[in-house]
């Protein structure tokens, strides 16, 4: 299966009062680069995180923020703080007594003054967390792959179409060679007889100079080379997985053999021809920066 590097994915659970939820992006990038936004009562499991995230994912820039929400009704407590009300009522009454004030010190004034309520937030254990959170992030890895996937075939069908395009255009340069030869050894016949006027021509010498010039014009083995290239490409394909790196490598070899084609064959027909494969290549160079 091949994956694309970009794609979105998101997923939420809630438990026990607690809300998390994760959203994570992917980008083109040559390794596996996480970056991992969480709140601060899980900055101890940012490692952990890093770690199943790279164990998921084998390439790109990978961004991901992760939430934690708790419902105060069901996660908190509120509590009277007896000993602060107490020194309150004692302050007031103190007061009353020392300066004749009058006036009833009662709960609405009470309510009113700092601390006389306690917040306790229960402490978030931390395994209970890192469960949480990690059931969440692999929900979310899974949408995004889901949408990695889907790119990544479409991507995949794209370049065997292009491969088919660049194979069938070889065949049209590999039936196009021997007429080249042809024509190349007549234009050195010509050439030689226009040179040597009414002079005679040693055959044996013209002979070993046309061999020597087949062999400098001969792709065939560039050609069988070519051949062999486009079929590993296809069958990087067909393997999936991270293949990127290697389909990258493929395509550096496929440009190496279409330049030898080109500056061997010496011939308008054929470098025609290996200006569309080298069109062909570099889209293909192009949609690969984009595959896992």
């Amino acid at each position: 299966m091949i994956y694309s590097m970009t794609g979105f994915g998101r997923a939420s659970m809630e438990q026990e009062g607690v809300t998390v939820s994760c959203e994570i992006r992917s980008v083109n990038h040559r390794f596996c680069e996480v970056s991992l936004r969480l709140p601060k009562s899980l900055s101890t499991l940012e490692l952990k995180l890093k770690q199943l995230i790279q164990k998921h994912i084998d390439r790109g820039k990978i961004n991901v923020y992760l939430s934690w929400e708790t419902d105060i009704a069901k996660t908190d407590k509120i509590t009277l703080n007896e000993e602060v009300a107490a020194i309150y009522l004692q302050l007031f009454q103190d007061l009353k007594r020392r300066f004749g004030l009058s006036g009833e010190i009662d709960l609405n004034l009470l309510a009113t003054l700092p601390d006389i309520l306690k917040h306790e937030t229960e402490e978030t254990d931390p395994d209970h967390a890192y469960e949480m959170a990690e059931a969440v992030l692999l929900a979310a890895i899974a949408n995004l792959n889901q949408m990695r996937q889907t790119e990544g075939n479409q991507l995949a069908q794209d370049l065997r179409d292009r491969i088919a395009t660049i194979e069938a255009t070889l065949l049209e340069i590999e039936a196009r060679a021997p007429q080249r030869l042809v024509e190349a050894k007549a234009t050195l016949e010509e050439r030689v007889q226009s040179l040597l006027e009414n002079q005679s021509l040693d055959e044996q010498r013209l002979m070993t100079e046309i061999a020597f010039l087949a062999e400098r014009i001969d792709i065939t083995e560039e050609c069988v080379r070519f051949h062999s290239h486009n079929k590993q490409f296809i069958e990087a394909l067909d393997t999936g997985g991270a293949v990127g790196k290697r389909l990258n490598f493929i395509v550096q070899e496929m440009n190496r053999e279409a330049n030898t084609i080109g500056s061997k064959a010496n011939d308008t027909a054929i470098l025609e021809r290996v200006i569309q494969i080298k069109e062909e290549l570099e889209k293909i160079r192009e949609q690969i920066q984009n595959i896992a």
